[in-house]
């Protein structure tokens, strides 16, 4: 299997969005147009086992994809530091291009109240969740 795979969901359903962009329909990540790239063979099982899981997840309300856009590159780290111990997220991962934002997958939707304590974090401006 070969293609674009998307840098934070990890998915091969990236498609063009404009002439220079790529989108993922997977988990809503916009950016620049990304190279392709071939999996070996142990790397395909491995792939299409862990996005089965993580289609099935999505399709039971149980994975959604979070991600809080920061002013500049220097909140990335000390934002990302509160996401964790605000909510019950496994791993976390920085953007590697503007706009700047800290990418999350977790296990419930997060609530009013969390999307309202989030947006006060000092360098933060804007959050989606998909």
């Amino acid at each position: 299997m070969s293609g674009p795979i998307c840098p934070d969901c990890g998915s091969f359903n990236v498609l063009p969005l404009k002439k220079d962009n790529d989108k993922c329909n997977f988990c809503g990540w916009e950016g620049e147009k990304l190279p392709r790239k071939i999996l070996s063979t142990d790397m395909y099982d491995e792939y299409v086992q862990e996005q089965r899981q993580k289609k099935k997840a999505r399709e039971d309300g149980e994975l959604f994809f979070l991600r809080v856009f920061v002013k500049a590159e220097r909140y990335q780290d000390p934002v990302e530091d509160e996401l964790f111990m605000m909510l019950d997220a496994d791993c976390a991962q920085c953007s590697w291009q503007k706009p700047w934002y800290i990418y999350m997958e977790l296990n419930s939707k997060p609530t009013k109240a969390e999307k309202d304590k989030i947006k006060k974090l000092k360098g933060v401006t804007d959050i989606k969740v998909k």
